[in-house]
């Protein structure tokens, strides 16, 4: 593509010339050659400026689409931080580099930044408590310090309607649990009696509710 204008315009040039040939008069040759030299570079440039739209466009699909991926990478609270900084610290520096040569506004490179540099992070803080309450959701209560207290390191990038959001899913996760609990306490109850009746003892396994 970079050699296109060249091609361009040595081959319809060269067009031009063929088909000048075939008129017989010199002054008519001459006015007709002039009108189709206009028209051959305007033509040539539009096809020009053209491909060069198409071309900025398909960078910047491919640019934006890379800065999307790291910041899945980021956010992914699973894979070793050594990874996640090389993302962080690539993402930042693309989209800046994206900024300096045009591909991409100011406002663009911002709106950029806050989706897949900040707002990754931001992902990266829910998924770690997303992922917490269904292991621990005593520790992310804690770490939310919705009542107060230090909030836990993980969670420092998100906003308080954020943490909020998240303690109400980690209390009803206890909740769940707990009813699980007095399910397993009641079934205990009333077997128990029946076991030690039938063999003298009883295990104290959690027998399923029949």
């Amino acid at each position: 593509y970079s050699t296109f204008e060249t091609r361009a315009m040595d081959g319809s040039g060269a067009l031009k010339e063929r088909a000048a040939a075939l008129i017989t008069g010199p002054e008519t040759r001459q006015l007709w050659m002039d009108q189709a030299e206009l028209k051959r570079i305007s033509l040539v440039e539009a096809i020009k400026e053209n491909g060069d739209l198409k071309l900025q466009q398909a960078n910047r699909v491919g640019f934006e689409n890379a800065t999307r991926e790291r910041a899945d990478l980021i956010a992914d609270p699973n894979i070793p931080e050594a990874v996640r900084e090389q993302a962080r610290q690539e993402n930042a520096a693309a989209i800046q580099l994206g900024q300096s040569s045009g591909l991409v506004t100011p406002e663009e490179a911002g709106n950029l930044r806050s989706a897949n540099v900040e707002g990754a992070d931001e992902r990266l803080a829910i998924n770690r408590a997303e992922q917490g309450i269904l292991n621990n959701p005593e520790q992310v209560l804690k770490d939310l310090a919705i009542n107060g207290g230090t909030i836990g390191a993980d969670f420092k990038d998100l906003t308080y309607e954020q943490r909020l959001t998240l303690a109400a899913k980690a209390r009803s996760a206890l909740d769940q649990r707990n009813v699980g609990v007095r399910s397993s306490l009641a079934t205990i109850e009333q077997n128990a009696p029946a076991a030690i009746s039938a063999t003298g003892t009883y295990d104290y396994r959690l027998p399923t509710v029949e």
